[in-house]
């Protein structure tokens, strides 16, 4: 992809946690070490990257009732926030929100991450600057593959054709999520990806398939590149 083919859009929408921040395994394994605390059956890896984002996971597959799910979020979001500041950004994000940024340009962030969280990891990147709009799981009711975050974001962003907005991320709910609010996706899908792209395409409904794949930040510094 290359930022020739980003010109029809005006507004370009980021998923944080495994697109812009390579914070996947840290959250993977925070979750698991809190998971421990309440049940000693534990799910797979694989599993565990299906309950990121909808924790309702634990509860629908009966690793612990639904009255439980208050204290685990809890315990998930403190143990996190005395580790987080180890997230690194994926490799080449930083760069790439550079050459994206053209004047004209709005970028915002879309995420089921909790304000606190996004809001620090963002100062510690100095990117608080960077976005014109982040909506975190704080400002909405339901999480992606709803589409109620993007929505406030195009509406925070005064976008009236939604033909001009696309949205970046790394999983099904991501794509699903952009379609369900009529705007276009790419799909972040470096090498060693937690899921394969034939996976993410099972999990989505049709219609919901990204305009684009790109497999690295680094290809917007590619002028070439598919």
């Amino acid at each position: 992809m290359t930022l020739e083919s980003l010109e029809k859009y005006d507004v370009l929408l980021f998923d944080w946690d495994g697109t812009l921040a390579d914070s996947t395994p840290l959250w993977t394994d925070t979750m698991g070490l809190v998971l421990g605390e309440f049940t000693s059956s534990m799910p797979s890896s694989n599993d565990m990257l299906h309950a990121m984002g909808d924790w309702h996971w634990f509860v629908h597959n009966g690793y612990f009732a639904s009255e439980k799910l208050t204290a685990y979020a809890e315990r998930v979001h403190m143990l996190m926030a005395e580790r987080r500041r180890e997230t690194p950004l994926e490799d080449g994000a930083r760069q790439a929100l550079g050459r994206i940024a053209l004047p004209g340009k709005k970028l915002g962030i879309v995420t089921a991450g909790a304000r606190p969280h996004i809001d620090e990891m963002l100062e510690i990147h100095e990117l608080t600057d960077a976005f014109d709009v982040v909506i975190s799981s704080d400002d909405t009711k339901a999480h992606k593959p709803d589409p109620e975050g993007i929505n406030l974001a195009l509406t925070a962003l005064g976008v009236k054709d939604r033909s001009t907005a696309v949205m970046f991320g790394d999983n099904s709910r991501d794509l699903m999520a952009a379609h369900n609010a009529g705007i276009d996706s790419v799909l972040y899908l470096p090498p060693g990806a937690h899921f394969t792209q034939q996976e993410i395409a099972d999990k989505c409904a049709q219609g919901c398939e990204p305009v684009a794949i790109i497999r690295s930040w680094h290809e917007f510094a590619l002028p070439n590149a598919a």
